[in-house]
């Protein structure tokens, strides 16, 4: 296991203006597993690629277990890495593509075959060993990359987007794969995602990046209850959280020009000024009192259903059970939104206000 630290990193590519990653700082403890996750062009997939050595750091350093990594070559720094592209050799069978690099590190005959049959064993490969990666499916063929990177037996794994090619079920199943395998092998693990999915069912910790800047560092239960940002709270949640601009007026907290929704408590200081309102869908009761909310259409998801519909002219997104929900397109029913339940913006900066929301 090892720690990893950013120290004020910023990276930048020749004939660019702005920074691909930006003051990048972040301390990464022994045996953790961290994601990095963000849309396309964050600086995710950057910032991996630094710690690999396959990137230069334009600025700040690199230090893993105290030692400085800026200008160490890749192959000294302790690192596994896993790609979204498996890179198999097609005309080698798993147990070779297991222990390639052990090979052409001139490893004992008998200490290589240990290892790969341990790996085999604990990534449930022992009965493919023979078979070629054309004969494998997407999530065996996943698993051997996985398995190379274990039988070198580094202190540090990276893994770039190594679900991205999976379908939907098989990606879930991984999922939990890599988590049980993370906790056996015990390996300080990065992990790259665009999936927020990925990042919350994952992580001991998230960093949400957006144009080379890191948003929020925390764990998932934090960023999806407390969003430092606009950003954050569209980002995290499936659904995303319900957004929509307000205003404080004479105590009371109104949504789209004219919606009442509820006193404003700990508000009393903007009186008269514009805020941006949120609300996750699970907190928005359907009940016979509250705002009105006109359903447009109804999404069964199994356990639940998500409600869109809007409300004063905007759109939003309710969660309910399968088991209460009789609800169809037009259907006029009643939201009921409690204060306790409101996140607040400001709607220049995008900061989340710290305000008292009430019980």
């Amino acid at each position: 296991m090892s720690t990893i630290e950013f120290q004020h990193i910023k990276k930048k590519y020749e004939g660019n203006d702005t920074y691909s990653v930006s003051d990048f700082n972040l301390t990464i403890n022994d045996g953790e597993f961290i994601v990095f996750v963000g849309p396309s062009g964050c600086g995710k997939s950057t910032t991996l690629r630094m710690v690999a050595g396959l990137e230069d750091i334009s600025k700040g350093q690199l230090i893993i277990d105290d030692v400085v990594m800026n200008d160490v070559h890749p192959k000294d720094r302790g690192i596994a890495m896993v790609f979204q592209n498996y890179a198999l050799f097609p005309f080698l069978n798993v147990y070779d593509n297991i222990g390639f690099g052990l090979k052409i590190r001139h490893m004992d005959k008998g200490e290589r075959d240990r290892r790969i049959k341990e790996a085999a064993e604990l990534l449930g490969l022992s009965p493919y060993l023979d078979k070629k990666p054309g004969e494998l499916s997407g999530g065996q063929s996943q698993r051997v990359a996985l398995g190379r990177a274990i039988v070198n037996q580094a202190g540090i794994f990276l893994m770039d987007e190594p679900l991205s090619n999976l379908d939907a079920k098989l990606r879930g199943a991984m999922r939990e794969e890599l988590v049980r395998l993370h906790n056996q092998v015990g390996a300080t693990t990065i992990y790259v995602t665009h999936d927020q999915i990925e990042a919350m069912t994952m992580a001991d910790r998230i960093v949400i990046l957006r144009d080379g800047h890191i948003q929020q560092i925390g764990t998932p239960e934090d960023v999806y209850q407390n969003p430092a940002n606009l950003f954050v709270a569209s980002f995290i949640g499936t659904p995303p959280m319900n957004l929509l601009p307000g205003s404080v007026r004479d105590g009371k907290l109104y949504v789209t020009d004219d919606v009442m929704v509820s006193d404003a408590p700990g508000l009393e200081g903007y009186n008269g000024q514009a805020v941006m309102v949120g609300f996750r869908p699970e907190a928005a009761k359907l009940t016979g009192e509250g705002i009105e909310f006109v359903v447009e259409m109804v999404e069964l998801l199994g356990a639940e259903y998500n409600i869109h519909g809007t409300l004063g002219g905007a759109h939003v997104i309710v969660r309910a059970d399968a088991g209460t929900c009789r609800y169809r397109a037009g259907d006029h029913l009643k939201l009921d939104l409690k204060a306790k339940d409101l996140f607040f913006f400001d709607p220049d900066t995008g900061l989340r206000l710290e305000v008292n929301r009430g019980v």
